[in-house]
């Protein structure tokens, strides 16, 4: 199944730094290399929030940034901005938040956690910016149950989500910039 050639239903692309959530029936899409995206779904109410973060954490050196962030962007009161939601950890904790408000506990959640290449060369076998946001995003979704996880690796992706069905749909995007 071509979830973007699905005529019936709108598609919506999440560019990187952005976060999506909607009860609708729509196609929620993105491209990923060394970014996260985490997609959260309740299939009861078909509520789902999706994101595509760029970077782990505001403070690389606290692995709990969004309760220390001088400016946490999970709560912000106003419009979104197209860069609220560029840190894995921030996004996750918007995420959680938004869908308590909604009464929705985290074992009712499908979480499906994707991307996190090392796209680039990496000759000093240190941790690339993709493994940094995959321990993020796993520490911060330690308590939920994850219902798909599509990480790692050196290649990137792309990533079509329903949220009528719940079907996710992964095609991998070879890196020909690999040496």
């Amino acid at each position: 199944m071509d979830l973007l050639k699905t005529n019936a239903l709108q598609k919506i692309f999440i560019p990187a730094g952005n976060l999506h959530l909607t009860n609708k029936n729509l196609i929620l899409w993105t491209t990923l290399g060394s970014c996260i995206s985490v997609i959260f779904h309740h299939k009861p109410t078909k509520l789902t929030g999706m994101f595509h973060a760029q970077l782990p954490q505001r403070n690389e050196s606290n692995d709990k940034c969004f309760e220390n962030c001088t400016i946490p962007c999970y709560l912000k009161d106003r419009e979104l901005a197209d860069t609220d939601y560029m840190y894995v950890s921030c996004s996750i904790k918007f995420m959680n938040n938004f869908f308590i408000k909604k009464n929705i506990i985290k074992s009712k959640i499908d979480v499906y956690m994707l991307g996190g290449a090392s796209i680039l060369n990496n000759e000093r076998k240190q941790l690339t910016v993709g493994d940094r946001n995959i321990l993020v995003a796993e520490q911060h979704l330690s308590d939920y149950p994850i219902a798909g996880k599509h990480v790692g690796g050196t290649n990137g992706r792309s990533v079509f989500f329903n949220t009528s069905t719940g079907v996710l749909e992964i095609k991998t995007v070879p890196n020909s910039n690999l040496g």
